[in-house]
């Protein structure tokens, strides 16, 4: 690859610009140098941050000219990547010897960094991120269930202060039915179907709108298992709201049983 060529890393999920190989791009950091894209490529995995913007490689060269100008905004920073093969066997634990070596090692590196009054050396490692995602990812989960179960509840009430709100006409409509020959078998399933309407349709809609809601939202961010999670939640809403619907089809139809004629 000459000083004129270049090769571009594309992140579609974070860069909107339309790019082409064999076109000519320019260089704002390098007095509005002209390049020309020898190739776009779009990895599975960034190889910076997943993050990150489409990441540009070009000539050594040009490169060593870039990294020795004197305006701020255009010095580069050194970041090492490596390569860690999976792990091999379970994951670790907090008192696992990978995570002790881990926390050493960073301790070390904040140490070493305070000291020489230099934050710009940042010291990370595969069992940090993992534990530090898995700890923030038990504490969301608890916050979510516990304000699913607030909602699931509040929901739960207001439908049940329908029913009794609504008790007295429905008293008078099913009374008047029983005397032209409606059997209390009859009245039964008009009220199951009744509440089922209003216990069952927002789990149904609530499910749709979230399919087609959050899917575009968490695959800007590389989460596209989505299906799965979303059903799985929505059949622990639905076992939940089926115990409050039978609660309360039980107390509605005993309350309706006894106007009949």
């Amino acid at each position: 690859m000459s000083e004129k060529e270049a090769v571009l890393l594309l992140n579609p999920h974070m860069d909107s610009q339309n790019y082409a190989a064999n076109r000519a791009i320019h260089l704002k950091v390098q007095k509005d140098e002209e390049l020309m894209l020898k190739e776009l490529r779009t990895p599975k995995v960034h190889p910076v941050d997943p993050m990150a913007t489409s990441l540009l490689i070009v000539d050594d060269n040009l490169y060593h000219k870039i990294s020795n100008s004197t305006e701020k905004y255009t010095r580069p920073y050194v970041k090492y990547l490596y390569k860690i093969p999976a792990w091999d066997g379970p994951t670790p634990n907090d008192s696992s010897a990978e995570a002790v070596v881990t926390r050493d090692l960073i301790q070390w590196n904040k140490a070493a960094n305070k000291a020489n009054h230099q934050y710009s050396s940042i010291l990370g490692s595969r069992a940090d991120s993992y534990l530090s995602t898995k700890q923030g990812a038990a504490m969301l989960s608890f916050i979510g269930i516990f304000i699913a179960l607030i909602f699931s509840l509040s929901s739960a009430s207001f439908l049940f202060f329908k029913l009794h709100t609504e008790l007295n006409t429905d008293k008078q409509m099913y009374n008047a039915l029983s005397k032209i020959g409606l059997s209390t078998k009859e009245m039964s399933a008009s009220a199951t179907k009744q509440i089922s309407v209003l216990f069952y349709i927002p789990i149904i809609i609530a499910t749709i709108q979230t399919l087609v809601v959050i899917r575009p939202i968490l695959k800007q961010i590389n989460i596209t298992n989505v299906t799965v999670p979303v059903l799985t939640t929505s059949a622990v809403f639905l076992v939940v709201q089926t115990i409050y619907f039978l609660i309360a089809r039980s107390r509605y139809i005993h309350s309706l049983k006894k106007i009949m004629v």
